[in-house]
């Protein structure tokens, strides 16, 4: 059964079966929502890194080398963002596999919150034990 087919089969049961699309390893803690870029890809950040998922979300990979407790900020149309507990790193929006770290970025225990306001061009994050900061990206 191929992925709409899935779908189809999910939507005509009322959302009463449930099937994992991932192993254990997933993390079980996830950092924010799941966010469909316009690759096509879903992008989840959790305790063990990010995730990314085809074929509408049926399919998932883990990221390699993205750290843990990640969370994925969608930035600007050209940069996404990823806050790790090393620190932040940033993808071209048009790769999503491949994460470069950011110079001078914030180290945390866990991941922090983060939101970024595409008007202005500004990430914001909020870490408990290192407080708030604020970086223009553009």
């Amino acid at each position: 059964m191929d992925h709409r087919q899935q779908r189809r089969r999910a939507h005509q049961h009322g959302g009463q079966s449930w099937k994992s699309i991932t192993s254990d390893a997933a993390g079980g803690r996830s950092s924010g929502n799941p966010y469909q870029a316009k690759n096509g890809y879903w992008y989840l950040g959790t305790a063990n890194g990010l995730w990314r998922g085809k074929d509408d979300g049926f399919r998932w990979e883990l990221v390699p080398d993205t750290g843990t407790w990640g969370q994925y900020v969608p930035g600007r149309h050209t940069d996404r963002y990823l806050s790790t507990s090393s620190g932040f790193r940033s993808s071209p929006a048009s790769d999503g596999l491949h994460w470069i770290d950011m110079p001078g970025s914030h180290k945390s225990f866990t991941a922090c919150t983060t939101d970024y306001d595409r008007d202005h061009h500004l990430l914001y994050v909020s870490c408990l034990d290192q407080g708030l900061w604020r970086m223009r990206t553009h």
